[in-house]
């Protein structure tokens, strides 16, 4: 788990939407942002995703925008 990392939602209403962490904020919740599959940046649990091997190259805490 790092900054970059690319993951699935694998419960709720955003069920299979993609979403990349931009930041960690302890061992059990990290921040995700979404912006092309419409998926807003918010505090997500880690046991709600399946982490994949992909990673693109962002620093910790970036911008939408830049996720983007």
């Amino acid at each position: 788990m790092q900054p970059g990392r690319i993951a699935y939602v694998n419960f709720g209403k955003d069920y299979g939407k993609i979403v990349v962490i931009v930041d960690i904020a302890d061992m059990n919740r990290v921040l995700v942002d979404g912006p092309t599959t419409g998926f807003h940046r918010v505090l997500y649990p880690l046991r709600r995703l399946t982490l994949t091997k992909l990673k693109v190259s962002i620093l910790r805490g970036a911008r939408t925008s830049t996720v983007k």
